[in-house]
C-alpha cells in the first residue's frame, strides 16, 4: 500500500476527520486480504462484503476470448490460404500481458468515496492527533476484488484489441489482461512489436517477464499448444497437471470435498479439460457441480458416491484422456448419421422401445440398422412417465459402436491420423442437446453422454450434433422396424450388432448413490 500511495495509486494514509472531511458521511471502506498465487501473494479489497459490489450493475455482455477463439482464427487463415492456392504455412503464437493490469486505469473521482481500504499504518506516516494504528487509502486506480474494474479494464482490451485488428490487421485475442495471437511465421515478430508499440504510445505498461515471443510452442490460459502445418495440439500443462493430482488424491483420500472447494475444483478441471477430445469430461463435472449447489453443510463422501467416480475419471483423464487435436488446412473425411428411437407401453405395462439409425457414407451409399432395445435395460434407467428421451440419448452411442464396427461404414475411415467429421442429426432437442453439452442433470443420460464422448475421442472422431425435425429425420423409418419401405430407397441393411455394451454405459447408475454424509 505505501508503494502504491507514492506510485500514485492509492491516496492516503488518512485519518477519518480527513476522510469527512474530503466525502461528508457518504462514503465506505473494505478490508483487505492476501490472495497467494503462483508467483506471488496478490491484495485483494472485498468490496463484495462491504456491499459495495452490489451496487454495482453490469448491463453489457463482457466478451472474453479463448482458445477456440484462437482455433477459429487460424482455421480462417488457413482458409484464406487455400483460397490463394498457398500451401503448408507454419503459424508462431506469441503472448502478451498488461503490468498490474487493472492497477494502470484510473477510476472515476466519483466513485473515490466507496473506493477506499482500511489498513494498518506505520508510525512515522500517522500524524500527531492520530487516534488509531490503523488509517484509510482512496483507491485512484481500478482496484483488485472490484466487479465493476473487470468492467472497465474489458472495455480497455477491446479497444486495443480492436486497433490491432483493424487498423493494422494483427488478429489480436484478449482474456482479461492476456493478450494472444497466431501469425504467419514470416509476420509474426513484426506483429508482436506492432503489438507493444501500439501499447507504448497508449501508455500502457507491458509485463516483460509474461511476454512470449512467437513460437510454434507455447502456454496458453494453463493449455500447452503446438502449432505445425496441419494441426494445432492441446496438452494440459505439466506443472498444472501435477497440482491438480495432487489435490484430487488429497480429496479422494480424505473423502471430503466441500462445496466452495467443489466449485474451485471444477472451474480448474474445466479449463483442464479444454485439452481434452471433444466434451470428454462435462459429464464428470455435473458431479462436483452438483457438490457446489448443495450447501455449506455437506462435504463427505464414500465410495459409491458420484463424486468419487469424477475424481478417479479426472486421475486418469489428466495423464491418459485423448488429448483435442484441430487438423489445419487438410480435407477430413465426413459422414452424416441419423437418429431416432420409439418407444411404447403396452396395455399390461410392459415398455418397449427400438432405435434406428441411417449412415450417408462419401461413396454416396447409405445404410440402416434398426436394433430392438433389451427390455432389460428400462430397469436401468431412471424412472420416468415416459423414457423416450433416455432412448433418443441412447441412439448416439449405440449408432457410433455400431457403424465403427461396420467395415463398410466407419469400420476403417477413424484410423485416418488425420480423424473423421461425424456430424448426427437428432430429432430430439433434448436428447442434442444432452449430447452437445456432454452432460445432464439425470444420471442415466450423463453416462450415456460420458461414453459418447469417450467412444470418439478414442477413435479419433470430431462430433457434431444439429436439430432436425422428425418429418426430415432419415432414421425415423429403421426406428419403427420399416426394413421393407427402407431396402426400397435403396438403403442397404447393416446387419444387428449383438454385443451392444449397454450395461458397460449404464454401470455407473445401476447403483442408487449411497454414503452421502453430513457435517463441515
Amino acid at each position: 500500500a505505501q508503494q502504491d500511495a507514492l506510485d500514485h495509486k492509492l491516496l492516503g494514509p488518512l485519518d477519518e476527520q480527513a476522510m469527512a472531511l474530503k466525502f461528508g458521511d457518504r462514503w465506505l471502506y473494505s478490508h483487505r486480504f492476501p490472495k497467494p498465487e503462483a508467483t506471488k501473494t496478490r491484495a485483494i479489497d472485498d468490496l463484495s462484503q462491504s456491499q459495495v459490489n452490489d451496487m454495482c450493475v453490469i448491463d453489457e455482455h463482457l466478451y472474453l476470448d479463448d482458445i477456440d477463439s484462437l482455433v477459429n482464427t487460424a482455421q480462417a487463415a488457413y482458409r484464406a490460404d487455400a483460397a490463394y492456392n498457398v500451401k503448408n504455412r507454419q503459424y508462431l503464437l506469441w503472448r502478451g500481458d498488461h503490468k498490474d493490469a487493472y492497477r494502470q486505469f484510473p477510476i472515476s473521482p466519483t466513485d473515490h468515496s466507496v473506493a477506499s481500504i482500511r489498513l494498518p499504518v506505520p508510525r512515522e506516516k500517522r500524524g500527531p492527533t492520530w487516534p488509531h494504528s490503523s488509517g484509510y487509502y482512496v483507491h485512484l486506480r481500478l482496484p483488485f476484488g472490484a466487479r465493476g474494474s473487470m468492467l472497465h479494464y474489458s472495455r480497455v482490451s477491446r479497444a486495443v484489441c480492436a486497433i490491432l485488428r483493424r487498423l493494422l490487421w494483427v488478429p489480436l485475442l484478449a482474456y482479461v489482461d492476456d493478450y494472444y495471437a497466431i501469425c504467419p511465421e514470416e509476420q509474426a515478430s513484426h506483429c508482436h512489436a506492432l503489438f507493444q508499440r501500439v501499447n507504448r504510445v497508449l501508455g500502457f505498461q507491458i509485463k516483460e517477464e509474461k511476454t512470449m515471443l512467437p513460437a510454434v510452442e507455447g502456454k496458453l490460459l494453463g493449455i500447452k499448444l503446438t502449432i505445425s502445418p496441419s494441426a494445432i495440439t492441446m496438452d494440459v500443462d505439466e506443472q498444472r497437471r501435477q497440482k491438480l493430482q495432487e489435490q484430487l488424491r488429497l480429496v479422494r483420500q480424505n473423502k471430503r470435498l466441500s462445496p466452495t472447494l467443489a466449485g474451485k475444483l471444477a472451474g480448474k478441471l474445466g479449463f483442464a479439460g479444454t485439452a481434452f477430445w471433444g466434451k470428454n469430461g462435462r459429464a464428470f463435472l455435473r458431479a462436483l457441480y452438483n457438490r457446489a449447489a448443495r450447501g455449506r453443510y455437506q462435504s463427505g463422501f464414500d465410495e459409491k458416491h458420484e463424486i468419487a467416480r469424477a475424481l478417479d475419471w479426472f486421475q486418469w483423464a489428466l495423464v491418459h484422456c485423448p488429448r483435442r487435436r484441430i487438423p489445419l488446412g487438410q480435407q477430413q473425411q465426413a459422414s452424416t448419421i441419423y437418429t431416432d428411437a420409439e418407444f411404447s407401453v403396452n396395455q399390461q405395462g410392459a415398455m418397449t422401445g427400438r432405435i434406428g439409425s441411417v449412415i450417408l457414407l462419401p461413396n454416396n451409399a447409405t445404410r440402416f440398422v434398426s436394433w430392438q432395445v433389451p427390455t432389460e435395460l428400462f430397469t436401468k434407467l431412471e424412472p420416468r412417465e415416459t423414457q423416450i428421451t433416455p432412448l433418443e440419448v441412447l441412439a448416439v452411442p449405440f449408432s457410433l459402436h455400431h457403424w465403427l464396427a461396420d467395415k463398410k461404414a466407419l469400420g476403417e475411415a477413424h484410423k485416418n491420423p488425420e480423424g473423421i467429421i461425424v456430424t448426427v442429426y437428432i430429432d430430439s432437442t433434448a436428447a442434442q442437446f444432452c449430447i452437445r453439452k456432454g452432460s445432464s442433470r439425470q444420471d442415466d443420460m450423463n453416462a450415456l453422454a460420458a461414453e459418447t464422448w469417450k467412444m470418439s475421442a478414442a477413435n479419433n472422431i470430431t462430433l457434431w450434433t444439429e436439430h432436425v425435425s422428425s418429418e426430415e429425420n432419415g432414421a425415423d423409418l429403421p426406428s419403427r422396424n420399416m426394413i421393407t419401405a427402407c431396402e426400397a430407397m435403396g438403403w442397404q441393411a447393416s446387419p444387428v450388432q449383438y454385443d451392444v455394451p449397454w450395461r458397460k454405459w449404464l454401470a455407473a447408475v445401476e447403483a442408487p448413490i449411497e454414503g452421502l454424509q453430513e457435517g463441515h
